[in-house]
């Protein structure tokens, strides 16, 4: 009975001793690949499942700004057509504000109220088309208040709000939202433009900062002047006035001179409006269109690269399991 007691001991020592020296060799076989360690093994599962989530939603946002851009490409197509539609009707009428001052005309007086008007976006994910109107905003009331001047800011969309708020909480005077739900159209127009004038009715001119559609990838942001005549003649006799518009190239069937130059300024500036309107819509689909287009490469070449990692860690975990079995193959053969 003693000596099987003995022999039982001897066996348990021995086992012991093989299974420390197969963790021994494991250990340094782990520390020649690389220093894998038992810790890093553990968390190889956890690394591929995040990697694998991210794949996933990654994917997803690919799906998804595709289909955005194939929507601004359609789009586009319409406010385009819209666009070379209403191009004459603006630019008839912005000939007639440019009949001064020339030659025999008068020129116009140096503006002290200007109303800048910001032609935004209700809607983001279209690249800089808003932050440039925000930004040329900025700049021209700036110069207005270093030159005495009292600009005011009125904003026909959503997304150009927040910056110009933030920077002239004071000045911001009107905002229209949820105008670009439906396509714009003269009679949506009008009642902008009502809403302008009524914000300030004592702006000597009203400035239209917009963007100009180019092309399918560029575009300009733009100023457009709409000055008010009826003001500029408010208070002076008729018969001797010196009107700084030439009112007598036209015909007008009102006999009120301030009467006529009032229906002119309303009428035309509704008219510049709607072309503004139809050019910043035109512009903010091509944006979207390319934002969306870059945020989809974008997305591919990440899953590209979070793939390549994936496999190179199920490499790295099928290597090590593999350097395990083998070391405790060979620890109890030894």
């Amino acid at each position: 009975g003693a000596r099987e007691q003995r022999g039982a001991r001897v066996a348990i020592v021995v086992n012991q001793g093989k299974m420390q020296a197969a963790a021994g060799l494991r250990q340094r076989a782990a520390l020649r690949l690389g220093g894998v360690t038992t810790q890093q093994q553990r968390g190889f599962a956890e690394n591929l499942k995040t990697i694998q989530m991210r794949i996933n939603s990654t994917s997803n946002i690919q799906k998804i700004t595709k289909s955005m851009k194939m929507v601004s490409a359609a789009k586009l197509r319409g406010d385009t057509d819209r666009l070379m539609s209403g191009r004459p009707f603006g630019g008839s009428f912005k000939q007639l504000f440019q009949a001064t001052p020339g030659e025999e005309d008068i020129p116009l007086p140096e503006a002290k109220r200007p109303l800048y008007v910001a032609v935004s976006s209700d809607r983001g994910l279209c690249g800089g088309v808003n932050s440039f109107i925000a930004k040329e905003i900025k700049l021209c009331v700036e110069k207005d208040l270093a030159a005495g001047k009292d600009p005011m800011i009125f904003v026909a969309g959503d997304k150009a709000s927040a910056q110009l708020s933030r920077a002239y909480p004071d000045r911001l005077i009107g905002q229209i939202v949820e105008r670009s739900k439906t396509p714009a159209n003269f009679t949506k127009a009008l009642v902008i433009a009502d809403r302008i004038i009524s914000a300030r009715p004592d702006a000597d001119v009203v400035k239209i900062v917009f963007n100009k559609f180019v092309s399918a990838i560029n575009y300009d942001t733009s100023v457009l002047d709409v000055h008010n005549f009826a003001l500029l003649n408010q208070g002076e006799d008729e018969s001797t006035a010196v009107l700084p518009f030439p009112l007598y190239k036209y015909e007008g069937e009102l006999e009120s001179q301030e009467e006529s130059l009032q229906n002119l300024f309303e009428y035309g500036l509704a008219v510049q409006l709607y072309s503004c309107i139809i050019e910043s819509a035109t512009s903010e689909q091509s944006a979207r269109m390319t934002a969306m287009d870059n945020a989809s490469k974008n997305a591919s070449e990440m899953v590209e690269k979070l793939t390549i990692r994936y496999n190179r860690a199920r490499q790295a975990k099928i290597t090590t399991e593999l350097i395990e079995i083998i070391s405790g193959a060979e620890s109890l053969n030894n």
